[in-house]
């Protein structure tokens, strides 16, 4: 599922998970920043800690 996969690749709480992100995807990390932003908008998220208890409340990472 894409949700659980990128969850698993952004969680990290570091900057680091944002460059992985980026490298792995070919892009900028600008450009992952602005989907990240997109994402957490539509989700009503408004940091990676919230978006952890999101998906371990769905079952989709431990």
């Amino acid at each position: 599922m894409l949700v659980a996969s990128l969850g698993r690749l952004l969680l990290p709480c570091e900057a680091a998970g944002v460059d992985l992100g980026a490298a792995l995807l070919f892009v900028s990390r600008k450009m992952v920043e602005a989907h990240l932003t997109c994402i957490y908008r539509k989700l009503h998220v408004r940091s990676r800690t919230d978006l952890r208890r999101l998906l371990t409340a769905a079952d989709l990472v431990d």
